[in-house]
Order: C-alpha cells, then sequence, then structure tokens
C-alpha cells in the first residue's frame, strides 16, 4: 500500500495533466457542437488537432515555467549527437515495422499543425512529465532498472495501439537511459523531437534508410561515447 501511494505521487502531475488535457478537449468539441449544430466526432475529426495543439502549448509553458531548474551543461557536439540519434533510432525502428507490413494509421492533418503538435510540442511535454519528473521521483524508491521499465511501461501505455505501445516503450527506455546518464532533459527533448519529426516523412521501407539508420547509430554512439569516457 505504502508504494502504491508512493508510485501514485509520482504519477500526479501525469495524471493532472491528462484530466486537464482531455477534458479541455471535450468540453471545447460539446460547446463547439452546441454553438454550430455540428456533430462530436465532426469536430474531432476537422478542429480536434487544432485544439490539441494549444492545449500543448499551453501546458508546455507551465511545465517549462514549474521544471525550471538548473541542468549540467554539455558540449554543443552532444546535442548534435543526440538529435542524431534521435533521427536514426527512429527510423531503425520504423523501417522494420514497415518492413513487417506495420505502420501508423494515415491522418489528414495539417502538415504544419502535425509538425509544431508532434514534433515540437508533444516531445517537450513528454520529457518533462515522464523523464523529468516521473522517472526521477521513481528512482527514489526503486532500483534503476525498475524505474527506467515502470517509467517506460506507463509511458507506452498511454500510446495507442500495440505496434505503437511497444516503439514507444523502447524510446521510453532509451531516453531514461540517457537522462539518468546526463542529467540534462534538453538532451532527451532533443532526441525525442528529432525521431518524432522524421516519423513524419517517413511512409515506407526503405533499403537505403535502413542501412543509413544503422550508420547513424554507431556515429551518434560514438559521439556520446566520447562524452562518456571523459566523465570516467
Amino acid at each position: 500500500m505504502e508504494y502504491l501511494k508512493k508510485l501514485i505521487k509520482a504519477m500526479k502531475d501525469i495524471i493532472v495533466v491528462m484530466v486537464i488535457q482531455y477534458s479541455l478537449i471535450f468540453g471545447i468539441g460539446i460547446l463547439y457542437m452546441i454553438l454550430n449544430g455540428e456533430d462530436l466526432m465532426s469536430f474531432y475529426i476537422n478542429k480536434g488537432y487544432i485544439v490539441l495543439t494549444f492545449i500543448y502549448a499551453i501546458l508546455v509553458m507551465v511545465l517549462l515555467n514549474k521544471y525550471r531548474e538548473k541542468e549540467p551543461s554539455l558540449p554543443l557536439k552532444d546535442y548534435y549527437g543526440a538529435v542524431l540519434f534521435g533521427i536514426s533510432l527512429a527510423c531503425f525502428f520504423n523501417m522494420i515495422i514497415f518492413k513487417f507490413g506495420e505502420g501508423n494509421e494515415v491522418i489528414e492533418v495539417n502538415k504544419i499543425l502535425l509538425f509544431i503538435s508532434s514534433g515540437i510540442l508533444g516531445p517537450i511535454l513528454e520529457e518533462l512529465l515522464f523523464r523529468k519528473k516521473l522517472l526521477t521521483e521513481l528512482l527514489k524508491f526503486n532500483n534503476k532498472y525498475v524505474a527506467l521499465l515502470l517509467s517506460s511501461f506507463i509511458f507506452s501505455f498511454l500510446h495507442n495501439g500495440v505496434v505503437t505501445m511497444i516503439y514507444a516503450f523502447i524510446l521510453g527506455i532509451v531516453f531514461g537511459l540517457f537522462y539518468i546518464k546526463y542529467k540534462n532533459i534538453k538532451l532527451t527533448i532533443l532526441m525525442h523531437m528529432a525521431a518524432n519529426i522524421i516519423v513524419i516523412y517517413l511512409t515506407g521501407y526503405n533499403t537505403l534508410i535502413f542501412i543509413l539508420s544503422i550508420i547513424g547509430l554507431l556515429i551518434s554512439y560514438l559521439i556520446m561515447n566520447k562524452k562518456v569516457a571523459k566523465n570516467t
């Protein structure tokens, strides 16, 4: 029971954000339906992503202010390595997913809105909640491996679809390892942004992209590993 209390406390910000997010989407949808006479499903299909983008923007500003604290500074090359790693990791796993005939459901959404919400705001929001807050809190009463698995499972559970959940779980593990190592949320945010943005433009399996993703993972590992070597 004591463990459950600690777990719920660690998840408090995530629960609050989810309640606010879905309450606003539903509430605005109902209001729009009343004022414009459209059904709720039509609103979500045509206007839902616009509303979600604005909600993300507000939540990001609130959380950036709430979690504002000084973190260890890193050389610029490490941020470059993080971006390359995020792109390469996303390409690698998505090529495997495409190869086995799976893929994300195609939804007609404004590319600019998709770029802002999924490519920029979403990663900031998720890294602040799941790595900066949740993982940090879980490490206070779990060992590193349990905290990583638990935070990644909770992160994946909030995604839709089996394939997407597995993909999110793996990303959660990877981003969590980097956050534990470097204690720098900007690093994992950049990785997450790079991964999400490149996925927007991946449409199917491509052997060249798969090969380049492996090379990119190796190069980014070497870049980041130099930093690890200096610290040890």
